[in-house]
């Protein structure tokens, strides 16, 4: 479940980014945001989603009391995420931009 929220959280502030940035544009800007936030943000969630679950699987972090050390590591993952996030929403915002203006 948390897997999930990670990922549909990822995906979605791609998707609210690219769309506030096309709507500072008009109605051309407001549509391309929404097809890149689209595109972007389903990526950026299958992308997050299968990522997550993979390193879950791969380091046993499902267990019901991991160690000390898969717990740290955890918790650095989510970290990780987290600073991922930022990243795209950055990456996504500048795109638009570019994309609007280069069609304007």
């Amino acid at each position: 479940m948390f897997i999930e929220f990670l990922s549909l959280t990822a995906g979605m502030t791609v998707f609210v980014t690219a769309f506030i940035e096309g709507r500072k544009a008009g109605v051309l800007g407001t549509s391309v945001g929404l097809v890149l936030g689209l595109a972007i943000g389903f990526g950026v969630f299958w992308g997050t989603r299968v990522t997550l679950k993979w390193a879950v699987g791969r380091l046993n972090l499902h267990e019901a009391n991991p160690p000390p050390l898969r717990l740290a590591l955890s918790w650095l993952i989510c970290l990780g995420v987290l600073a991922a996030m930022v990243a795209s929403v950055i990456i996504t915002s500048w795109f638009t931009r570019l994309v609007i203006h280069s069609l304007e």
